[in-house]
């Protein structure tokens, strides 16, 4: 506003005409003409409807000039309106900082409170007996079956139920595992066995022995020498056939384990 003002001000004074030469110094009376401690001073001579403005360099007005005197700041004027933009659209999302560092690990938290009591377990007694008394939850062993009371009791066998309950109750007996095993000669033919199939010499010191079931979880263990009366030295070993899963291959070499030979033995399968 200041600015606008004095910039209006300047052209006003280099648009009016001068009204006093410089010879006329001598005959100018009052006080200095210009610009004082923010009061503009200066001499106005008015022809008709034009006004003239004269002595503007700190001079003293002519007899025929009034002189004059304003303000350089004018009254401070009303504020303009204001309001904010329209809000932008949010930005793109920033890419993800670096993980920090791992904290220090805090202190251990006090112990929390003491839960309530579980519920009561069974205690073992071991082989029921029947002059025995038993409390609930008081657990025996009977003929291969585990109880426990549900209340006091004695003298009535966990057995016939009511105040017992069973834990675990025996097992059906397994069938018992087929008796494998073979006396083998020393040219391939069955001297006796249990289950088996059939017999073969492949080879020098090379022979098969099927088995009527499969073989494949089982043990071999095979030895030297004859059912009665004989004994044979050397090396022997018993593998599955790849082939079979119930035929085993059993292998027969000399003392010094140089070369194969035919000679008896015994083969048993554990399964």
């Amino acid at each position: 506003m200041r600015t606008i003002l004095i910039a209006a001000i300047v052209a006003l004074f280099a648009g009016a005409t001068i009204a006093l030469a410089s010879g006329d110094r001598a005959a100018r009376t009052g006080g200095k003409l210009g610009i004082r401690n923010g009061v503009i001073y200066a001499c106005v001579e008015t022809h008709g409807n034009r006004q003239t403005l004269g002595d503007l360099k700190l001079d003293n007005c002519h007899k025929s000039f009034k002189r004059i005197a304003w303000n350089i700041r004018g009254p401070r004027g009303v504020r303009g309106p204001s309001s904010a933009g329209r809000q932008g659209p949010p930005g793109p999302t920033g890419p993800a900082g670096a993980q920090g560092a791992q904290g220090v690990r805090g202190a251990t938290g006090p112990a929390g409170p003491q839960g309530p009591p579980g519920p009561a377990g069974l205690r073992w007694r071991g082989t029921w007996q029947q002059s025995a008394v038993y409390q609930p939850n008081d657990a025996v062993f009977l003929n291969g079956s585990s109880y426990i009371a549900t209340v006091s009791v004695s003298g009535s066998s966990p057995a016939s139920g009511g105040k017992w309950n069973l834990l675990a109750q025996q097992g059906s007996a397994a069938a018992a595992a087929p008796r494998l095993f073979a006396s083998i000669n020393a040219n391939g033919s069955l001297h006796h066995g249990a289950n088996v199939a059939a017999t073969d010499h492949v080879g020098t010191g090379l022979y098969q022995i099927v088995f009527t079931s499969s073989v494949t979880a089982c043990v071999y263990q095979a030895t030297l020498g004859a059912p009665t009366g004989s004994f044979a030295t050397g090396v022997i070993s018993a593998t599955r056939s790849s082939d079979s899963a119930s035929t085993v291959l059993v292998k027969v070499l000399k003392a010094d384990g140089a070369a194969a030979q035919d000679a008896p033995f015994q083969l048993s399968v554990s399964c």
